[in-house]
């Protein structure tokens, strides 16, 4: 059987849509990027809905920090190229509001970071 090929005009491609595919798509959408996104639903369906900003700090022995913002005024110290180092956190705390608002328009519940990190049972 011959199979029709199909042509999509996109300016992104993002393969895989876990979570950090959707994230890159959903960024990518709010800034007028025309997107196409590939891949299967993986595990994002079994995750627990809460977002963890920074959980622990190789700095600190990789201890579990409860302040994620603390947490990343330390990073900024210790680790000055890692990402989020190099990100103000007004635009990290925007990015996590723009990205839970665009979830929950698709009906995916998640609780977006407030001041302390949570400890849920996995």
């Amino acid at each position: 059987m011959k199979q029709n090929t199909r042509r999509i005009d996109t300016d992104l491609t993002v393969i895989g849509s876990g979570l950090a595919g959707v994230a890159a798509s959903s960024f990518a959408l709010g800034r007028n990027i025309k997107t196409a996104q590939a891949g299967n639903t993986g595990a994002l369906a079994y995750t627990t809905g809460y977002f963890d900003l920074l959980g622990g700090l190789r700095a600190c022995g990789g201890v579990s920090i409860c302040d994620p913002w603390e947490g990343i005024k330390t990073l900024r110290k210790t680790e000055p190229l890692h990402p989020l180092a190099r990100i103000a956190e007004d635009d990290i705390r925007a990015s996590f509001e723009e990205f839970i608002t665009f979830l929950d328009k698709c009906g995916i519940a998640y609780g977006k970071p407030g001041d302390r990190n949570l400890d849920a049972l996995t």
